[in-house]
């Protein structure tokens, strides 16, 4: 499989999703129609619990499962929302005039505007803008945003409906990775919302009202991955030191990704037999 393919669908459980977002063990998600949000089972998006929205005209959803970001484009406010029940606990003023999608973690914000075709940055504390810019695809459409500190999802469409998925850079919103969607029975639809983590990308459609898991297509070795440790770069046979304190901070060693092994605090991104600073 390939970026931006479908892994597996179902129906969704209003009449018209709108947002999406959560990470590898969370899904959170609203509908405008029922004006409801959710938390939707992993495995087969089934609903655990919801509630009614907070105002009347839901956009966007995202987070982790620590924490939600929410926004409505009818009372063109952002939220913070409690996970237990969906209750706000914070909200302001959006800083865009149609605040169409939003997305992140407990340390992040995405967020993205339709009318002026803009993704921003914004503050936890208070939902100011750190940074903004164009959207790189030229599409004048932005549907949805998510992803986490390390990745960012992003969906729009052009006005003959061909819609596409975008990795975009954390750094400055550029496009890395680019895959037209093909959504319920491959036939050509618009993605409503995009979220997830740097891993997982779930995506909701509301033409044919389906959630969707699509391929990360992640290479390399990602944070918080078993890998095989081997000490001083080229004495392989030399394993011993997995379980024992044969590899000391400051030791250059090779990173071997294997189902089994030594668990390590990865902190960025590393491809395999990397020589690296552990």
């Amino acid at each position: 499989m390939s970026f931006g393919d479908v892994i597996r669908y179902a129906q969704a459980p209003g009449g018209l999703p709108i947002g999406i977002g959560g990470d590898s063990v969370t899904i959170w998600h609203c509908d405008y129609g029922a004006d409801r949000l959710y938390e939707l089972d992993i495995s087969d998006f089934s609903v655990i619990r919801s509630a009614t929205s907070p105002t009347s005209r839901p956009g966007g959803i995202g987070g982790d499962s620590t924490t939600i970001w929410h926004c409505d484009y009818g009372a063109n406010r952002l939220y913070e929302l409690d996970i237990s029940d969906f209750s706000v606990i914070r909200s302001a003023t959006s800083p865009t005039s149609c605040p169409g999608g939003i997305g992140g973690d407990s340390t992040t914000i995405w967020h993205c505007e339709s009318n002026e075709d803009r993704l921003y940055e914004l503050d936890i504390s208070d939902f100011s803008v750190i940074r903004t810019e164009i959207s790189p695809t030229g599409l004048l459409n932005p549907q949805g945003i998510g992803g986490d500190s390390k990745a960012i999802w992003y969906c729009d469409s052009d006005s003959s409906v061909w819609s596409f998925v975008y990795s975009l850079s954390v750094l400055d919103f550029s496009i890395e990775k680019s895959a037209q969607f093909f959504g319920y029975l491959h036939l050509r639809t618009v993605p409503s919302s995009i979220g997830g983590d740097s891993a997982t990308i779930w995506v909701c459609d509301r033409y044919f009202d389906q959630i969707y898991e699509l391929d990360a297509a992640i290479t390399g070795i990602q944070v918080g991955d078993t890998v095989l440790l081997i000490p001083n770069y080229g004495d392989i046979y030399d394993r011993a030191c997995i379980k024992g304190g044969d590899i000391s901070s400051g030791d250059n060693v090779r990173l071997y990704p294997i189902t089994g092994g030594a668990k390590v605090a990865i902190k960025e991104a590393w491809s395999a037999n990397d020589n690296v600073i552990f």
